[in-house]
């Protein structure tokens, strides 16, 4: 296999960064709490997923830990698909340009099932992130 094959083929694999990213784009809000506790307990309640099959939690800490979580939403930051403007960095914001990146990366990668799956994660989540539009 060529490496411009491999490029191309790698380039479709869903990675957990897919996922979480379409699962934030699909929260249609603009900003939520910064607080780990909070998000990992969130991703907790719904780690039975298909989709979240490759999050494994660690339970014997104060809360429910994921090291992949952690590293993801890291990666989120870093790569500017997160961001987290505010002064206090109390809250991380997703903002129009953001939504658009993800859409046309991540989520164009899920089948129209899939996609379904991810907005019904996103639902689940939203009420343990205390979420606030701008």
């Amino acid at each position: 296999m060529s490496l411009q094959l491999l490029k191309e083929e790698m380039k479709n694999d869903i990675t957990p960064l897919d996922v979480i990213s379409s699962i934030l784009f699909y929260l249609e809000e603009y900003e939520f709490s910064t607080n780990y506790e909070k998000i990992h307990g969130a991703f907790f309640k719904v780690k039975d997923r298909e989709l979240l099959k490759e999050f494994n939690f660690l339970t014997s800490g104060p809360y429910p830990y994921s090291e992949l979580l952690e590293n993801v939403f890291s990666r989120l930051n870093i790569s500017g698909l997160l961001g987290c403007r505010n002064p206090d960095f109390e809250r991380f914001t997703i903002e129009e340009k953001q939504r658009k990146r993800i859409e046309k990366g991540a989520l164009s990668k899920f089948s129209e099932e899939q996609k379904k799956e991810l907005a019904s994660i996103s639902k689940i989540i939203r009420k343990d992130l205390s979420l606030s539009t701008k």
